[in-house]
């Protein structure tokens, strides 16, 4: 994951400097097409080499004209972002996760083809830890709290 964070930061911090500005070179969608990977022949081998380097290279490819010519400045937007907490450590929990998700499953899948492991159920899901993020446990108190106020309007 740290790998996959240092390759995405800087695309990431375009794509937001991007979206706050109004500019339309490397928006959300261009960003999400980049990411959203699938498992390709030896992707698994070598801890994930070759994903890794797919996923450099489309977003270099899809970025480096961009980066140079529509004020972007990295150290600008990396120390604006840092104050909010996301770090060129951790920007693999603030990208869209379905995308993550998914690359995740299609590669641990394939690791797990010819076993009785399904590799979403038997190993991924269970050691997610929803419980441990502040965001899900407000939002799982927020519909617990509509529940009740539905039920009192029935």
């Amino acid at each position: 994951m740290e790998q996959y964070s240092a390759i995405v930061y800087e695309p990431f911090l375009l794509m937001l400097y991007q979206e706050r500005n109004g500019l339309t070179s490397f928006n959300r969608d261009r960003f999400r097409q980049c990411i959203s990977l699938q498992y390709r022949k030896e992707d698994e081998q070598s801890n994930g080499k070759q994903f890794l380097e797919r996923l450099s290279f489309q977003l270099l490819e899809k970025t480096k004209d961009i980066i140079d010519n529509c004020g972007f400045d990295f150290n600008k937007e990396s120390a604006y972002y840092a104050t909010l907490g996301m770090k060129k450590e951790n920007a693999y929990l603030y990208v869209r996760g379905h995308c993550l998700y998914n690359s995740l499953v299609s590669m641990g899948s394939k690791l797990c083809e010819d076993t009785a492991v399904d590799f979403e159920q038997n190993i991924l899901k269970p050691v997610l830890a929803f419980e441990e993020y502040d965001e899900i446990s407000e939002i799982k108190k927020d519909i617990l709290l509509l529940k009740t106020l539905r039920k009192d309007l029935s």
